[in-house]
């Protein structure tokens, strides 16, 4: 699944150490060998223009594994043609404190109950402040992170777990998924994402939603866009 990076951030800074001065960064890539792909349909539209609806095909395959990172090469269908490149996902990061400066701890706000899916969660909740930006976060001990709150100077941002439980459709098998929703607010943008993801599905997101509303100026647009897998193979 995708999050903010301030939720990354979070994560990151929370991750065990896994060598001196190294901490470990979380992927959706974890667990799978090379070789591994995805494709996914992209279906775009836009109000008013419908020179900007159409689909996309993308594969995404990870092509090499290191201790440092997941190589990841990510084309695009054109035509017959399968068009892209490569890029390295970091493994892992330097922690900060190793480059003399202190890495920003999350202040504990105590407990506190959620209902997700209509189960009753007790999470730690806990104050978090980095790059300008302050962050609210909810954790459960078994399913991490399930809520954050954020403002910063580019504006506002929530995550938030939906349904610990849904199936989706891929290949005519069920698989089962996450569901998480994502808003950004700004005086320029309106963004909400709906994101389906699965540990079984390489690259983790089985299904994406993505509902915009941009304004500049006078001028307004809104806009959607749906990312499904259609096919995959893990190794």
């Amino acid at each position: 699944m995708r999050r903010s990076p301030l939720v990354l951030a979070l994560l990151a800074a929370l991750a065990a150490p896994v060598a001196a001065g190294e901490v470990a960064v979380p992927s959706p890539w974890d667990g799978f060998g090379e070789g591994s792909w995805v494709i996914q349909k992209t279906t775009n539209k836009q109000a008013g223009d419908e020179a900007a609806t159409g689909e996309t095909l993308q594969r995404v395959t990870l092509t090499k594994v290191t201790d440092q990172a997941y190589t990841i090469k990510a084309e695009t269908k054109v035509g017959d043609e399968w068009m892209g490149s490569e890029y390295d996902a970091p493994r892992v990061a330097a922690a900060t404190s190793e480059a003399g400066v202190d890495a920003p701890k999350p202040e504990d706000l105590g407990t506190e109950k959620l209902t997700i899916d209509g189960v009753s969660v007790e999470c730690r909740k806990s104050k978090f402040v980095a790059m300008g930006s302050t962050s609210i976060s909810w954790t459960h001990e078994k399913h991490g992170v399930v809520k954050t709150e954020s403002t910063g100077p580019a504006g506002e941002s929530r995550f938030e777990i939906l349904k610990f439980k849904a199936i989706v459709k891929v290949k005519g098998k069920d698989v089962e998924c996450q569901v998480t929703r994502t808003t950004f607010k700004s005086p320029q943008m309106d963004n909400v994402t709906t994101t389906y993801a699965s540990p079984s599905i390489p690259g983790g997101t089985v299904r994406a939603e993505i509902a915009s509303k941009m304004t500049f100026g006078d001028t307004k647009s809104e806009s959607t866009s749906v990312m499904e897998v259609t096919d995959f193979e893990k190794k």
